[in-house]
């Protein structure tokens, strides 16, 4: 039975090792589903449905473009890292706040709509830059009935990341 394990280990290591070959294509892959989410953010400008001048708007153009120079080094690890460094961080917890009670506002729908596809995209560049996370989430889910609290947590990460200073400049814009 130990010898399963140990292949199955080796097994995902390896599939591990071979998806980082990727790496590059998974990179460019995601940042243009961010360069094409930035341009949906614009449209929004453009067709009058908000204001440039909009503190979430310039939050959202500015941090996905800081985003997308920095999806090279944004791995899972370094999501956790920036989960620990900012998990006391008063200041970042009053800007999100603030950016979700803006969220909620329906002349703000256009807003919450890229806010949303800007996290799905993370999501679904984690997924991508991190294949078996989702094997072992599923995995987790099925032999132990806790992976909708994995996958919640992961998410919880994830919007965290589009919120810290490292690809995010939310702290710039948030009212006082």
């Amino acid at each position: 039975m130990g010898a399963f394990w140990l292949s199955l280990l080796a097994g995902l290591a390896m599939l591990q090792y071979l998806r980082t070959l990727d790496r590059e294509t998974t990179v460019l892959r995601n940042r243009f589903r961010l360069y094409a989410l930035r341009d949906d953010l614009r449209e929004c400008v453009m067709d009058g449905r908000i204001s440039a001048n909009n503190w979430v708007f310039q939050y959202l153009d500015s941090s996905i473009a800081k985003t997308i120079d920095f999806l090279g080094n944004l791995t899972l690890w370094t999501a956790v890292a920036n989960v620990e460094k900012h998990r006391h961080d008063e200041r970042l917890a009053r800007a999100s706040f603030h950016l979700e009670n803006e969220l909620k506002k329906t002349e703000n729908e256009c807003l919450s709509g890229v806010r949303d596809g800007y996290v799905e995209s993370l999501m679904t560049f984690f997924k991508e830059r991190h294949p078996t996370m989702e094997l072992l989430s599923w995995n987790v889910f099925v032999v132990m009935v806790i992976g909708a609290v994995v996958l919640r947590k992961l998410r919880t990460l994830v919007v965290l990341q589009t919120e810290s200073p490292e690809t995010s400049t939310l702290e710039d814009f948030v009212p006082a």
